[in-house]
């Protein structure tokens, strides 16, 4: 059996595998796609033979192929949360996103593959910290369809640090480790602490947090901020005098293309002077190619107006808040990854956080990170990660706890927060206190919801529902939630107590949370 690691990223996905010689390396994805990524593009096709049906390409190949737009889907993971996400294609067929990631998957399990004619193909996926359950929950069902063997689902910086800190990982040392991921779609932030323990080392997520802006922000800004500014007439006969929607769309993607390219200039060398541009290529429909120039200067003047510095201090501020013992002073190591973390803009931020918050030179917290080759740290540490990750698990000297983090709750007919339960509180196995079945909005079933960290305030998400038996109303009185060994979220009913001693309550059921997809 392969065993392989997965980055399903927003803009691409990467892999990564254990080589015979033991080392760890990029996956190659295919035959005729770019051996060290593929774009998360997806193009629909119809077949001429009515039998073949709906056929799909990935990757470069979707990216490039000329098609109607509408047939063409890119950042599926943006979708993810949307439960009646749908996209109706040029001939007819609709896809919903749930659909999308499975034909993605298909895809990426035949390229895989292709590769070594192997069946059997074990995997670790990795997704942001932000992504719910139920969305987590929908990569692994895909994946599992299409053919993988889905060993974990963990989150992208956890799995990084597998790879950052591999060489470290035996020492005797007590190390707490942040990893600061600023990739496509996500910003995430993740303390890793690595501890000596009766089982042996013992490495633990101590706190994740995330929110849902990354690179194609970035852009986005620079679109609407820059661009928009310096040549109007430009920007808007590319993106809003085209007749239809797909064109419009199609042109907004290759700006963004455009816009990648002119911050890899800008920004892959650090020598070069803020005050240098680089040329943003546009064509307006019916005339020849524009150059826009854009600077490194005019991008940073551009995310602090933005407020991204007070999004990473926010970040970063509710990652120690979540984390049960650690302050910025405990972190030994800091690593930062994902494409868009290439401007240095945010590894300045992230250091004058910590130059607000503890003492001593925070360079040094910068050696390890600086010690590894930038290409494989910035664009293939989760891939990679995940791959040693895997191959970790069927060690006895580590013990791993990954606690993705979560909020999980139920609600009263007041729309009041009940029987709340944090990452924190996981180990602990259940929430406290207990609340009356009788105070629900619904008397036949209780809603479940999860919290996830947003930009300014918590962001609700549905689960699902248990749905209460006639045994259940009839016996018990009280519940709770909890999440079992598996991480299944589990509710505990309970009648009565007859003292006033919550502990004392008789347990009279239990039942397992099915989540709505």
């Amino acid at each position: 059996m392969r065993r392989i690691g997965i980055d399903f990223g927003t803009c691409n996905i990467k892999g990564a595998e254990k080589k015979k010689n033991g080392a760890f390396a990029p996956l190659k994805l295919g035959k005729v796609v770019d051996k060290k990524h593929i774009p998360n593009v997806i193009l629909y096709e119809e077949k001429e033979e009515k039998e073949e049906g709906v056929g799909c390409l990935l990757g470069k190949t979707a990216l490039i192929k000329v098609a109607e737009e509408n047939d063409r889907i890119r950042f599926i993971k943006r979708h993810l949360q949307e439960k009646d996400w749908k996209r109706e294609l040029s001939f007819g067929k609709t896809v919903a996103v749930r659909d999308v990631t499975l034909d993605i998957m298909r895809c990426l399990y035949q390229a895989i593959r292709e590769t070594s004619k192997e069946d059997d193909i074990s995997t670790v996926i990795t997704v942001p910290v932000n992504f719910s359950r139920r969305q987590s929950l929908i990569v692994r069902q895909a994946a599992e369809q299409a053919g993988f063997a889905v060993n974990s689902v963990i989150t992208e910086p956890f799995a990084a640090f597998f790879f950052l800190m591999q060489e470290y990982l035996d020492d005797d040392e007590e190390r707490h480790v942040l990893i600061f991921d600023l990739g496509g779609g996500t910003m995430d932030a993740c303390l890793v602490s690595v501890t000596d323990s009766k089982q042996g080392r013992l490495i633990q997520t101590q706190a994740a947090a995330g929110i849902s802006y990354g690179g194609n922000n970035v852009n986005e800004g620079i679109i609407n901020k820059i661009l928009s500014v310096k040549a109007p007439e430009i920007v808007r006969s590319i993106l809003k005098a085209p007749p239809s929607p797909q064109i419009r769309r199609s042109n907004f993607y290759k700006l963004m293309e455009a816009i990648d390219d002119a911050k890899e200039e800008l920004f892959s060398d650090d020598e070069r002077d803020l005050e240098e541009s680089a040329e943003v290529s546009v064509t307006p429909i019916g005339d020849s190619v524009k150059f826009i120039p854009l600077s490194g200067a005019e991008v940073y003047a551009m995310l602090d107006e933005e407020r991204w510095e007070s999004r990473i201090e926010k970040l970063l501020d509710r990652l120690f808040a979540d984390s049960a013992d650690l302050v910025p002073e405990d972190v030994t190591d800091i690593f930062v990854i994902g494409g868009t973390s290439s401007i240095p803009y945010f590894r300045e931020k992230i250091s004058g956080y910590f130059r607000k918050r503890r003492s001593g030179d925070t360079d040094a917290l910068y050696e390890k990170n600086e010690g590894i080759d930038a290409e494989e740290r910035i664009y293939h540490s989760v891939a990679l990660g995940a791959a040693i990750y895997q191959d970790l698990l069927g060690e006895n000297r580590f013990v791993i706890r990954d606690r993705i983090p979560f909020v999980i709750y139920t609600k009263d007919a007041k729309g009041r927060v009940r029987t709340r339960l944090t990452a924190n509180d996981c180990w602990k196995e259940y929430s406290t206190p207990y609340a009356a079945l009788s105070a629900l909005d619904d008397a036949e079933s209780v809603s479940v919801y999860q919290s996830l960290y947003a930009e300014e305030e918590e962001k609700e998400v549905y689960l699902g529902r248990f749905r209460l038996s006639e045994e259940t109303k009839r016996d018990a009185s009280l519940y709770r939630l909890a999440v079992d060994r598996d991480r299944e979220i589990r509710i505990d009913y309970g009648a009565v107590p007859t003292g006033s001693d919550v502990g004392t309550v008789p347990i009279v059921g239990h039942d397992t949370l099915k989540i709505e997809l």
